[in-house]
């Protein structure tokens, strides 16, 4: 009996050992998948700033196989078009504090202003000088009608006011004499008068003749005939 018991600790004492090994052991598994996680995301990590980095070259690269075109075609235009060679004036100093930016963008507004411009015509010089000649002919033709229209409305002011003024006096003797004659042909208290209809206006005024024979209201003389007092 005693053995038993003796043999069934040395049993529970193992089972122990092995239950503390076996932890350890689950320990140290959970310890390297740990670990195995974070250098999997530090791979992830690592794989995406390498694309990053491949895109960015790639994008350089492209950007200067760009620029060696640019370079290219400005030095065949140099060339061409200035006579300069690229070469002889890579190492000169800059002569301004300008930007670089402010220098293409003063470029890119002269290259707008010599699109719209459109071809060069070679007889614009003498279209030109007719267009301007023939300008200037019908200027002078307009200050001749200009200025003979403010002499033609000067001279229609003046006669205007001569005959106005030569119309009133005529209106006024005419008046006077109408009122002398009326008076001598009936009495001293009978009335007349001579009205101008629009005054303001002597050139189309009409005339009105007055009366106002004794016991009548003024009346116009072509209404007098039978009309009696209200």
């Amino acid at each position: 009996m005693v053995a038993v018991e003796e043999e069934l600790l040395q049993l529970m004492h193992a089972r122990e050992e092995d239950k503390k090994v076996l932890d350890e052991a689950d320990q140290a598994y959970y310890n390297l998948r740990n670990q195995l996680s974070e250098k999997e995301s530090e791979l992830r990590h690592k794989t995406k700033e390498k694309e990053q980095v491949d895109h960015l070259l790639a994008a350089i690269k492209d950007k200067l196989n760009e620029l060696k075109l640019q370079l290219a075609g400005t030095k065949e235009r140099l060339n061409v078009e200035f006579k300069i060679q690229l070469e002889d004036i890579l190492d000169e100093e800059r002569t301004t504090e300008t930007s670089t930016e402010e220098l293409q963008e003063k470029s890119d507004r002269l290259k707008k202003r010599l699109e719209n411009l459109g071809e060069v015509n070679p007889t614009a010089i003498e279209a030109y000088t007719e267009m301007r000649k023939r300008y200037e002919f019908i200027v002078e033709q307009k200050n001749d009608l200009v200025n003979a229209k403010e002499s033609l409305l000067k001279t229609i002011e003046e006669v205007e006011s001569t005959a106005n003024q030569k119309f009133l006096d005529t209106f006024n003797q005419v008046r006077e004499n109408f009122q002398k004659v009326f008076k001598s042909l009936f009495t001293e208290d009978d009335q007349c008068d001579l009205v101008l209809e629009n005054p303001e206006n002597l050139a189309e005024t009409g005339i009105d003749v007055m009366a106002r024979p004794k016991g009548k209201r003024p009346t116009s003389l072509t209404q007098l005939s039978g009309e009696k007092e209200p």
